[in-house]
């Protein structure tokens, strides 16, 4: 299987070193400090849990167009790069092509597709925390696999051809039937956390430990769920109650990818997240006050970062 990693940063590089140190036939998509990096040096991982991982000879281009058609494309950009990236990788796009974006939000399948058309492309999701310190060096923190299915639902030859690759590079990919249901489910977290973060610039200890936040993130969610079922989407838990288990968890001084850009002066990735919640909510006559909040506070907040 041929595989491309479109956008080599905290979580392509995380997943196309695995696959490429495991000698699978992966080519990297990067730019500027990236590329050069790995045409120098490859890549490496450092994983508390995995180890040091390093693939020291790796291909890696700017053009897609030099690549040629590949099988399976893991599409990690942002999400304000979406339409972009997804007109750049067309020539690596041909018959049998899978498409598994790996992104924050929803949408993303729907935007994706509008370029390429949609029958390459499948849902994907992944909790991996990663970063990259420096130009293709990944650290890893926590999580090591992703989530992906048809949009559809139910299975597909071409899903369990995937399971089956990332398997040989010891990567958990689980074929959902219906990935939907898992994107929603981690909106609903990124949606009560992420933004909120982000706007008020402290850690998770701060958010749950001030009772005026934690009601913020608690009404956040419970609005996700209410656009979630007025789609026909059914949890089978309360996946809010599980929520704010899984935020009790988190380090105090743990922050979301989204105060991180904040910090850093990178692009927000506000449109999939908040904002696809209240564009959704409003085309179901669906009350979502907490969320409009948020999104017009990091619409603002994005006009100040560099585009």
């Amino acid at each position: 299987m041929r595989i491309a990693i479109m956008g080599t940063g905290a979580l392509g590089g995380f997943f196309g070193c695995r696959l490429a140190a495991a000698g699978l036939d992966v080519t990297f998509i990067a730019r500027n400090r990236t590329l050069a990096a790995l045409r120098a040096n490859g890549i490496r991982l450092d994983s508390p849990t995995l180890g040091r991982i390093a693939a020291p000879e790796v291909t890696a281009t700017d053009d897609p167009g030099t690549v040629g058609t590949v099988d399976l494309v893991l599409f990690t950009v942002k999400a304000y790069q979406i339409e972009t990236a997804a007109a750049q990788m067309r020539p690596m796009i041909g018959n049998g092509t899978s498409v598994v974006p790996l992104l924050n939000g929803l949408e993303v399948v729907e935007r994706v597709g509008a370029v390429i058309g949609g029958e390459p492309v499948l849902g994907g999701m992944s909790y991996v925390a990663s970063a990259m310190p420096e130009p293709a060096v990944i650290r890893h923190f926590g999580n090591d696999g992703f989530t992906f299915g048809e949009p559809s639902g139910g299975g597909s030859w071409r899903g369990d051809r995937i399971a089956d690759t990332m398997a040989k590079a010891g990567i958990p990919a689980e074929l959902s039937r219906d990935i939907e249901r898992e994107l929603w489910t981690k909106a609903l977290m990124f949606c009560g956390t992420g933004g909120l973060l982000a706007l008020c610039r402290r850690p998770f200890g701060e958010l749950r430990a001030d009772p005026d936040t934690r009601r913020v993130f608690e009404g956040a969610l419970r609005e996700v769920e209410a656009v979630a079922r007025a789609k026909g989407i059914l949890f089978g838990q309360d996946v809010v109650a599980h929520a704010c288990r899984v935020l009790d968890g988190f380090p105090p001084e743990g922050t979301s990818s989204m105060l991180r850009d904040v910090l850093a002066g990178r692009p927000l990735e506000v449109e999939t997240v908040n904002g696809a919640v209240v564009r959704q909510a409003h085309a179901l006559g669906v009350s979502v006050p907490y969320n409009e909040a948020i999104y017009a506070g990091l619409k603002l907040l994005a006009r100040g970062q560099p585009a």
